[in-house]
């Protein structure tokens, strides 16, 4: 696992070595609506606002487990690149 923030050039290093990786992107504070869940090739992770944390691993279930952390009872997969439902910590 490695984090970046405000460190676009080593996130898009950490992407292009680990093709098939993950991305957990937090935009500001930590509502459910800003923290996502992305394949670290998606097209909606090109540039990053200030602020923006990226969590980056090749292991998915450890960042759905630090999403539920920050995210509260509720975060997201990305629609566009996993394309999975809104998940919850209860799992409802």
């Amino acid at each position: 696992m490695q984090r970046f923030t405000n460190d676009e050039a080593g996130f898009q290093n950490w992407c292009r070595e680990h093709p098939r990786g993950y991305v957990l992107n937090q935009v500001g504070n930590s509502s459910a609506e800003m923290v996502t869940i992305h394949k670290a090739a998606c097209r909606h992770l090109a540039g990053a606002r200030p602020g923006t944390e990226r969590i980056c691993s090749g292991d998915l279930f450890e960042l759905e487990k630090i999403a539920a952390d920050l995210g509260g009872l509720y975060w997201r997969h990305c629609r566009a690149c996993l394309n999975k439902p809104r998940r919850s910590v209860c799992g409802w």
